[in-house]
């Protein structure tokens, strides 16, 4: 019964340094080829273990909108100030429950070529915005969205020559190789 499954809250600590792997996941939804969520999964050498004890050598950094009780997210109603924006981390395990058993959606990771450097400044940089304090900031479709903000986390280790260009040169409206979650495997491989 998915109205059984509920958050648990934990703490751990999370040592940048012990970095192995990061990830683009996407979990598509319908349409596919435009929609999904875009996240990042950060793997550790070693496990990050709760105050409890229970571990995961993985946690996800994922940009979301926030939507009230009784309301849902629409990618059109996401275009203006309808939703504010959370910054949710949590273990790869529990993602898996809850996208793949509660929703029953896929998740497909793209490892990012990176250096050592870059992986740990990317993982303290996405620690960093995740606790900021987000009051009157809003989730955006286009400009603020789950794929847009790791685009801008990625973009802040990489090189000026590799980084994604989020806005065309005409008229600057979004680009959408850097907005569309579904474009990602595409968009990463040729970054």
């Amino acid at each position: 019964d998915t109205s059984e499954w509920k958050p648990i809250f934990k703490q751990a600590q999370v040592n940048p340094k012990d970095v192995k792997e990061v990830y683009i996941a996407v979990e598509p939804f319908a349409p596919e080829w435009v929609a999904g969520h875009g996240e990042a999964v950060v793997e550790f050498n070693n496990p990050i273990v709760s105050q409890d004890g229970e571990s995961d050598n993985r946690m996800v950094f994922s940009v979301e909108a926030w939507t009230p009780k009784g309301e849902s997210y629409g990618l059109v109603k996401g275009m203006k100030k309808n939703f504010g924006i959370i910054h949710q981390l949590s273990t790869f395990g529990g993602r898996v429950q809850r996208q793949c058993r509660q929703e029953g959606r896929s998740i497909i990771l793209h490892r990012l070529n990176l250096t050592q450097e870059q992986k740990e400044a990317f993982v303290k940089n996405s620690l960093e915005e995740a606790v900021k304090d987000r009051t009157g900031e809003y989730y955006n479709t286009a400009t603020n969205s789950c794929f847009s903000s790791q685009v801008v986390e990625l973009n802040k280790v990489l090189p000026e020559s590799h980084q994604m260009h989020r806005w065309t040169a005409l008229l600057g409206l979004p680009r959408m190789s850097a907005t569309l979650p579904g474009t990602a495997g595409l968009v990463l491989e040729r970054y």
